[in-house]
Parts: C-alpha cells; sequence; structure tokens
C-alpha cells in the first residue's frame, strides 16, 4: 500500500486495529473472553502484566509513525494534510497510552 502512496489508509487501518485488538486484550485482562489453555503450560501464564495494553499501544502507534515517515521518504511520497492527520491521529493515540502510565 506504501509502494501506491496509500499511506492515509495506513494510518487509519493502523489506528483501527490497534483500539480493536487492545479492546481483545481488555477483554482477555478482564476474564471475560479467556484465552486457549492450550497456549499456555500453566493458567497463571494467560495473565497480562501490568500497563502491557497501554506499553503495546503505545509503542505500536509510535513504531508506525516512523514506518511512516520512512516510506515518505523512500517512495518520494508529498506529506499532505492527510497524511500529517493519520500521523496525529496516531500519535494522539500514544499520548493517551502515557496518561496510562502516569496514573499507575
Amino acid at each position: 500500500m506504501a509502494r501506491l502512496g496509500k499511506i492515509t489508509e495506513i494510518t487509519s487501518q493502523v489506528g483501527f486495529f490497534i483500539g480493536s485488538f487492545a479492546h481483545r486484550l481488555r477483554e482477555v485482562e478482564v476474564g471475560t473472553k479467556p484465552l486457549p489453555t492450550a497456549l499456555f503450560t500453566h493458567p497463571s501464564q494467560a495473565m497480562l502484566p501490568p500497563l502491557f495494553i497501554e506499553a503495546w499501544s503505545y509503542c505500536s502507534a509510535l513504531s508506525t509513525v516512523e514506518q511512516v515517515d520512512n516510506w515518505c521518504r523512500t517512495y518520494s511520497i508529498e506529506l499532505s494534510k492527510s497524511i500529517y492527520a493519520g500521523k496525529a491521529e496516531l500519535l494522539d493515540i500514544a499520548r493517551t497510552q502515557v496518561r496510562g502510565f502516569e496514573s499507575s
């Protein structure tokens, strides 16, 4: 998609994925939807470490912003308002995760 210059679609889809996957992880974390027990040798392994979801969301959003910058340089894609807006949405996701760290 990056080679085709569809950076705004990438940022939009990644933002949606981060939100959806974080929601799924929270369901697992509070026990509303258990993880498959076949994945673990001991039940305690099914627990997520404290702030794992926030850390994962933060890192995923920032690494996507960095990758977008790399693609724009590599494929000579001009940064448009929509690309800046997509990056801003991802940075906002990362920023809101930092609030989770601060309140813990």
